[in-house]
């Protein structure tokens, strides 16, 4: 069957100016501002790690009394592939991604000219 690989990550972080917050020559700007950020990842990969049942000049035969479960495999013959049980089952490899980010800012202050 197919291993998973898993992964999390989150991060954040913040900022605060108390005093001259910019200006443009003739104009300048005091006060205070503040700013905020999150994010956070998720992710699970399975197709990177497979499992293949190969034979590449003859045949697979494979059977089983009960069940033959085939997770995220690459399954290829040169010839045939012959699978049988009570249930022959195949499930895909799949790769999921999730994530979501956060920010925000405020600020306060007075402005001269």
């Amino acid at each position: 069957s197919a291993g998973r690989d898993t992964s999390h990550s989150e991060a954040s972080g913040s900022s605060k100016t108390l005093g001259t917050l910019g200006g443009d020559g003739y104009s300048a700007t005091a006060g205070y501002s503040r700013e905020k950020h999150s994010s956070r990842e998720d992710s699970v990969a399975e197709s990177g790690l497979r499992s293949r049942l190969t034979s590449t000049s003859g045949n697979i035969i494979a059977q089983a009394g009960k069940d033959i479960a085939l997770a995220g495999t690459d399954v290829s013959a040169g010839k045939s592939v012959s699978l049988s049980g009570e249930n022959v089952l195949f499930d895909v490899s799949l790769d999921t991604r999730d994530g979501e980010a956060h920010s925000s800012s405020s600020q306060y202050g007075v402005t001269a000219s």
